[in-house]
């Protein structure tokens, strides 16, 4: 910071340091003065970035400076510059946190989902298998119910048979002991 205060304004981080240290020091009327033309001719977006960008005793000298030398409307400003960073630090991160938990519920959804998908696939599959059994099974029925029907009626052919055999020999009996009887 130059020395010509008149025409020197704050632009950096170090310019504010400088200024607050030189008001901290005590001055005269004059001097206070033109601390207040520089202050109040430096851009105030400068200002607030400096005094962000400046360390936790940095800011308790410049906040005492700017007290000394402005008003405590100017240091309500500073601490509300101050207080708005830290509150966007505090969302920026719950953010962070946010997105990074989604991300995580979102992984752990995903895993479900193939899970639930594998399981699916799996069962599905022994569906398949089973109507598949189920299938083979009622053929194999099917085949053994024509396989019975074809023996009954083999049965009852050969008890139609074994009626037509028994009534022969019932007559060949007859017609044997009625010609033995008349050979007799």
């Amino acid at each position: 910071m130059k020395t010509d205060f008149n025409t020197t304004k704050i632009s950096t981080k170090d310019d504010l340091i400088i200024w607050a240290n030189f008001v901290n020091r005590g001055m005269n009327i004059k001097m206070k003065v033109q601390m207040q033309d520089i202050y109040s001719r430096s851009a105030l977006l400068d200002i607030k970035k400096a005094f962000l960008d400046s360390t936790v005793d940095e800011r308790k000298v410049i906040l005492c400076s700017v007290h000394n030398v402005m008003n405590y409307e100017e240091v309500e400003r500073l601490l509300m510059f101050w207080a708005t960073r830290k509150a966007q630090d505090i969302i920026d991160e719950e953010r962070k946190f946010d997105t990074e938990e989604f991300v995580k519920k979102q992984n752990q959804l995903e895993e479900t989902r193939l899970r639930y998908e594998t399981q699916l696939t799996s069962l599905n599959n022994d569906r398949v298998n089973y109507h598949q059994k189920i299938s083979d099974l009622a053929h194999e029925v099917s085949v053994q119910k024509a396989e019975k029907e074809k023996a009954i009626e083999c049965m009852n052919e050969a008890k139609m048979q074994y009626n037509e055999f028994y009534q022969d020999a019932m007559q060949y009996r007859q017609i044997k002991s009625t010609l033995r009887g008349i050979l007799a």
